[in-house]
This record gives structure tokens, sequence and C-alpha cells, in this order.
């Protein structure tokens, strides 16, 4: 005699359930540190993270996902200290191109007023704390490069304006 297979009991269909992004999701954009993003934003708002930034449009810093990005540790930042402006400009030049290609951002203004600042200074890449400082210099993002001279004691003014404008063209 033949056996009857078992009854599958009848599965009622799976409908999914509507989701209001709004109230999962925090507001899209934040203020105008966000702009750029992620390229030329500003540093992750840290009160944001926290559930805390009340702060709105009015907020300096971006509300937006951040990668965690490298550090530099003691070496790289007494190496890069004591490096005068042109050459430091000059070892920072390739990375910003780079990053600038990869993000398909036009700044071909900004990269002038680099190179200026560079003009005659020749970076060699060279010794062990030189290799080691240009594999984190090529995990930075764009915006903390250029941030990088901008912390430099100099006439810089003309390159922050250059970057603000870009900032806003994005």
């Amino acid at each position: 005699p033949a056996v009857a297979a078992p009854a599958v009991p009848e599965q009622e269909p799976v409908h999914p359930v509507p989701v209001d992004v709004g109230a999962v999701m925090p507001e899209k954009r934040g203020g105008n540190g966000s702009l750029g993003h992620p390229h030329l934003c500003r540093r992750p708002c840290i009160r944001f993270s926290k559930g805390e930034c009340n702060m709105g449009d009015a907020c300096e810093y971006c509300h937006l996902q951040h990668e965690r990005r490298p550090t530099f540790d003691k070496r790289q930042r007494i190496l890069m200290r004591d490096m005068d402006t042109g050459t430091f400009c000059a070892m920072l030049l390739p990375h910003i191109r780079l990053a600038m290609t990869n993000a398909n951002i036009d700044g071909k203004e900004i990269l002038e007023t680099i190179e200026t600042a560079a003009c005659g200074s020749e970076f060699e890449n060279h010794g062990r704390e030189v290799r080691q400082l240009n594999q984190v210099l090529k995990k930075l993002a764009l915006a903390p490069l250029l941030g990088q001279i901008l912390l430099r004691e100099g006439k810089f003014g003309a390159l922050h304006k250059q970057i603000e404008r870009l900032r806003l063209d994005l």
C-alpha cells in the first residue's frame, strides 16, 4: 500500500511591513559641515553620533556616515611638523591629485595653489618613516589631506576659500 505524503501546511504570504524611513534613519543632510560629503565635508559631528546634536543646519560638522580615518603616529606627526612648507606640499601633492581623480573632482585652482607652495621643493620618498607616512596618506580622503596643509603656518587663506567654494559646488 502507498503511503501518503504528509500534508504541508499552507503558509500565508509574507508581506513587507512598511517602514517610516524618516523615523529610523537620521536626517540625510546635516548642516554646513555635511556639504561636499564624503570628499570635502568637515569632520564627523561627535554630538550627532551620540544623538545629542541639536544644531541642525547651523552645525559645522558632518552628520553623515564616515569610514574611520587613519591616524598619524607620533613619529609621523614630528616628521610632518619638521618639514618646511614647500617640501610638505610636495609630499602631499600626489596624494591630493589621486584623491581628486578618484572623487572625480576638478580642483585645478586648488592644485595650482599647492603646486605654487611646493614650487622648487623636491620630496624624496626615502626612509622607513617616510614610507610609513605615505601609507597613511594614501588612505586619507581629500578633506583631511587638504586640512593638513591648512594646519600649516603660512598664507593659505586663498586655499581655504578655494576649498569652501568647491564644497559648495559639490
